[in-house]
């Protein structure tokens, strides 16, 4: 199973070529900010994020992802730490059907949900952890086709930003479908006022063998990256 089974079909969508002020993408390598998916891309203006703040709001109306610090009144479910993050859109015809975000630990501090994952999940080196969250896919097939696209881009850019370990908090209906893609759950669970019990995934960068084990179609992103074929480095 490769990569390259995966990615879209979709036509490419014309979006943003240069980052509004609002967005403050420093930091993060410019590898890791472009997309190898024409249907996935990162936000890089405030009317993109709009539309991913929408995509959020919808889902949470339904039960699902939700924000202390967003705006309830609004259509538009935006939070400050958004701001210094990767967030990818997944697109299809042109809608906003998946999402999900990137950031480091160092920035993750002080939101209050992901300063709760970070302070349970106990990263060993801060510096190079990455915090992936506001994953939402909105519930019909076109858009649950390109999950595994949108796990590849957020993985691949996650490697090519440094992150030895990656942390993510997921409800226990959600911990089958990353524990397929070669998270692991570390035991430790918290309680999120608004999502209720959370489990904390962790997946290390060069644990190439979970992937195998799990089948995970991340395996070829580690492969182009690291070289380890039948446990031979290159």
């Amino acid at each position: 199973m490769q990569a390259s089974d995966f990615v879209s079909r979709s036509k490419s969508v014309v979006h943003a070529r240069t980052t509004d002020p609002y967005l403050a993408l420093s930091g993060w390598p410019d590898a890791a900010i472009g997309s190898t998916d024409p249907a996935i891309h990162v936000v890089r203006s405030t009317a993109d994020l709009s539309r991913v703040g929408r995509l959020r709001h919808a889902l949470s109306r339904e039960g699902r992802a939700s924000s202390r610090d967003g705006d309830f009144g609004s259509p538009a479910l935006i939070e400050q730490v958004d701001r210094c993050s990767l967030v990818f859109v997944a697109e299809c015809r042109g809608e906003a059907v998946g999402t999900i975000r990137l950031t480091r630990a160092a920035d993750a501090i002080n939101d209050p949900h992901l300063g709760l994952l970070l302070e349970v999940a106990k990263p060993g080196d801060s510096g190079a952890a990455i915090m992936m969250s506001r994953f939402a896919v909105l519930p019909d097939p076109q858009a649950h086709a390109l999950i595994v696209p949108m796990l590849l881009q957020a993985y691949r850019s996650a490697c090519l930003a440094g992150a030895v370990q990656s942390f993510m908090a997921a409800p226990t209906r959600m911990v089958p479908t990353f524990a397929a893609r070669g998270w692991q759950w570390i035991g430790r669970t918290f309680v999120d006022l608004e999502a209720g019990t959370m489990h904390v995934l962790r997946h290390e960068r060069l644990d190439l063998d979970r992937l195998r084990d799990t089948g995970s179609p991340l395996v070829s992103v580690a492969d182009d990256f690291f070289g380890h074929r039948n446990g031979v480095r290159r």
